[in-house]
């Protein structure tokens, strides 16, 4: 192997090894963005997108409509800010039912305002 030609693997082992570094910089850095960012979820009565630690959760389970303080439970759920306004136009039949993708009855629908908004 003559020396042009050893300078040359050199040359190409360097651009390789270069490469490789960037690609484990760009991983790493994605990886760390996703474990720092929170989810993201969209509230249903001003359509702004927050945190999910911002936002009430409000799940449907069977008929009723019910408050996910914990955020564990199971099944659709649905995000307000806790604003009176979010919740005011939130918390209408309209609404969830177009969030829960079913019909949500209106004393449902009372029973929900009597409860948040005081």
């Amino acid at each position: 192997m003559t020396s042009s030609q050893k300078a040359s693997l050199l040359s190409r082992f360097k651009t390789v090894k270069a490469m490789i570094v960037d690609i484990h910089r760009e991983i790493m850095i994605t990886l760390l963005n996703l474990v720092l960012q929170a989810s993201i979820r969209t509230c249903i009565g001003c359509g702004r997108k927050r945190s999910k630690n911002e936002l009430a959760r409000f799940v449907l389970a069977g008929e009723k409509v019910v408050f996910d303080p914990a955020m564990r439970l199971p099944g659709r759920g649905v995000y307000i800010c806790p604003a009176e306004e979010c919740l005011l136009k939130g918390i209408s039949a309209k609404a969830l039912s177009r969030s829960f993708r079913r019909k949500i009855k209106p004393e449902i629908v009372s029973v929900l305002k009597s409860v948040m908004i005081k």
